[in-house]
């Protein structure tokens, strides 16, 4: 078969099909995430802490203890979620567990909510306590659920806590078992600041095997000294044959840690690179080195932009009277799985990733990134931008 040759005119529109699909494919192949620790556009002015950050339904969610932090607990309005498109700029849905005011045992702090997908319902843990008003509940756990992850949520642990104890986290595990973890006792310690671990059933919520799988200062030389005061906010997650449990300790500041296994029943091990990141304070630890952060732990554990694993916790920034707030970074593992010290730093940072790497990529719009100060500081990939800045810069 004879084909005749192209003359100049069809060269020049096939190459400039072509360099048109080159292009496309340069603009689809990398997609980019860029941020400013801490995050605070959207989130209630009295700040967040504990920040959980989730994936569903193709958008970001956030919850997190909701302000006032402290006091006696009973201010605070319950559990609230907000979503975003792009992990920076965040609106408020609404309360999804609500205080009832002096009628239920939950009715006083509804601190280090989470909201876990498991079997395609939606489980919120709260922890809270209501001696006020006559019931025998020193800070206990309990679940809400949902088919939507908005809600309505109803509260499964009504009448009473799903177990003492604070923190809740649950995971539910590549047979199908679902397991709960949290912290403030357990059977051998009711009153201890230990770390305990039971398999849950959602449908009864009975807990069985219960165990506190380790306290604080364990005796391990590198951990001894910075949890010895007791742990505290489980975070639960699985990545190759490794089990991995962070926690916060508040023995020099506020740090974060982890301690691993390979079997859910066996014993855990704390990380001989514990604490991994956090902040320190002289008030608590004489030879502090105090850094940008003044508050910085109770971390959780989320699939980032690009598909790795990112944790996500509360973050204050030392001086200037901001609150607590939204804190995002990308985890660090050795060749051999283990969790890396990282430094979470105060200033612009980006990723990169190539598009195919990453099963469902998330899209980001463009936007220009300001920093504390109202200064911009790149405009290369969806940023941060503080419309209440000059509130917090002295």
């Amino acid at each position: 078969m004879n084909h005749k040759p192209f003359d100049a005119h069809t060269k020049r529109i096939v190459l400039l099909l072509l360099s048109t699909i080159c292009c496309l494919s340069l603009c689809q192949a990398q997609n980019s995430f860029a941020w400013i620790n801490p995050i605070m556009s959207g989130i209630d002015e009295g700040g967040l802490r504990d920040c959980y950050v989730f994936r569903a339904d193709g958008k970001w969610y956030l919850t997190g203890t909701s302000s006032p932090h402290w006091g006696d607990g009973y201010d605070n309005p319950g559990v609230r979620l907000y979503r975003s498109t792009d992990m920076i700029n965040w609106r408020q849905v609404g309360l999804i567990v609500k205080n009832p005011g002096t009628s239920k045992w939950y009715a006083s702090r509804f601190w280090a909510p989470e909201i876990a997908c498991i079997k395609g319902k939606y489980y919120c843990t709260f922890n809270c306590r209501n001696e006020r008003d006559g019931f025998n509940v020193q800070q206990s756990w309990g679940i809400a659920v949902a088919d939507n992850v908005e809600g309505p949520y109803a509260v499964l642990s009504d009448d009473a806590p799903v177990s003492r104890g604070n923190d809740a986290t649950l995971f539910e595990d590549e047979d199908g078992q679902v397991w709960a973890a949290w912290c403030g006792a357990s059977p051998e310690h009711p009153d201890g600041n230990v770390m305990t671990i039971a398999r849950i059933n959602l449908e009864t919520l009975e807990l069985t095997g219960t165990r506190e799988i380790f306290g604080g200062g364990s005796g391990d030389v590198a951990t001894t000294g910075w949890d010895k005061c007791g742990v505290e906010g489980p975070a639960l997650f699985k990545r190759g044959d490794i089990y991995y449990m962070m926690y916060s300790s508040w023995q020099r500041g506020y740090e974060v840690g982890v301690a691993t296994t390979k079997n859910l029943r066996a014993p855990f091990r704390k990380s001989d690179r514990n604490p991994l990141f956090g902040s320190q304070s002289k008030s608590k630890w004489a030879d502090a080195v105090e850094g940008d952060w003044q508050d910085l732990g109770h971390n959780t554990v989320f699939t980032g932009p690009d598909g790795q694993l990112w944790m996500s916790c509360h973050g204050q920034l030392r001086g200037g009277g901001l609150p607590p707030m939204l804190v995002i970074q990308p985890l660090l593992f050795s060749d051999d799985g283990q969790l890396l010290q990282m430094e979470i730093p105060h200033k612009y940072q980006k990723v990169t990733w190539d598009a195919a790497s990453v099963a469902s990529p998330s899209v980001f719009e463009s936007a220009a990134c300001y920093n504390l100060q109202g200064e911009r500081v790149g405009s290369d990939a969806i940023g941060i931008l503080i419309t209440n800045h000059r509130k917090y810069v002295k």
